[in-house]
């Protein structure tokens, strides 16, 4: 009996964790429009910082975006700076980068920035992060992936 009990637990437990997904999943490639049909992939996106001069930071991300729907879809991204202020704050400065996705396309998107040092202090020099949150939005509609 216990091994049944252990068994329906373990069961329970796993379908909370990847069910939820599923039906995120079912619903953008079969309802979804616009940036509801957007999908991010955080652990495949990064920035690299590096110092082009004394006065000069050079940002560069790459994230890795899908399109569900079948139509083509036109967003702005900007970076959600709350895990990494510091750091992400400089990236929303030319913010926000507009990306278009045709329908169904999965595509690494690659945003670079230049920015001016000159007036910060004790400015971040090099580095790089991972697992990146961003906000899309287009027209009145507004997401945090």
């Amino acid at each position: 009996m216990k091994k049944h009990f252990f068994m329906v637990y373990v069961t329970v437990i796993l379908s909370f964790v990847f069910i939820p997904s599923f039906f995120v999943y079912i619903y953008q490639i079969t309802f979804a429009t616009g940036i509801e049909a957007i999908s991010f992939e955080a652990y495949k996106s990064d920035c690299t910082f590096e110092i082009l001069d004394e006065n000069t930071l050079q940002g560069a991300c790459l994230l890795a975006l899908h399109n569900l729907s079948k139509d083509d879809v036109t967003f702005q991204v900007e970076f959600n700076d709350a895990h990494y202020k510091e750091k992400m704050i400089f990236m929303n400065n030319n913010a926000p980068y507009e990306v278009t996705l045709h329908g169904q396309q999965k595509k690494l998107v690659k945003i670079k920035t230049v920015m001016d040092m000159t007036q910060m202090e004790g400015h971040i020099d090099e580095g790089k992060i991972s697992n990146l949150s961003i906000k899309i939005s287009a027209c009145h509609q507004q997401r945090r992936i």
